[in-house]
């Protein structure tokens, strides 16, 4: 049997020139955070049906979702900002660099032993792709989660797990 929890899980963004942030509470409203599948090659086939495939560098998205109004929010709002385009402010794109973003997610043996152990996914030299320009409301009256996108040049699948602090 297999421990498939993310309970314990902190998402660490580390922007060039400014302070980590971590984020450690999750919304329950949409996917915490996510990593999509990405294509890694293109395969087609030529005109005697003997297949083709070509590669290129792939582009690795990751999404986080956040509680609305938190500090997390407050701050990944703040690196939005940098990040955008806007007149009278222009950042060189060399400023704006994510130089990573880390996933960290306890690792539970079938024992129940070891759950100071995690495994460490992370993606490196990136940028903020999208974020939330203002609030937004469910349709139950509260705030909804808000959802920060990023895309990143580098990807360092998880290892074996490790037994650092999660």
């Amino acid at each position: 049997m297999f421990d498939i929890s993310t309970v314990g899980a902190k998402v660490i963004i580390k922007p060039k020139g400014a302070g980590v942030i971590t984020i450690s509470r999750f919304s329950d409203e949409g996917t915490p955070f996510e990593s999509p599948d990405v294509d890694l090659s293109d395969n087609r086939k030529n005109l005697n049906g003997e297949m083709i495939s070509s590669r290129t560098p792939s582009v690795y998205p990751v999404s986080v979702t956040v509680i609305p109004n938190t500090d997390e929010d407050v701050m990944l709002q703040k690196l939005a900002q940098k990040s955008a385009l806007q007149i009278g402010s222009v950042a060189a794109i060399s400023d704006i660099i994510i130089e990573s973003l880390t996933i960290k997610v306890p690792a539970i043996d079938k024992s129940g032993e070891n759950a100071s152990a995690c495994r460490t996914y992370t993606w490196t030299n990136g940028r903020m792709k999208n974020a939330p320009t203002g609030p937004s409301t469910s349709a139950e009256g509260r705030m909804s989660a808000r959802t920060y996108n990023f895309e990143f040049e580098r990807y360092a699948p998880a290892g074996s797990v490790s037994a650092t602090n999660a």
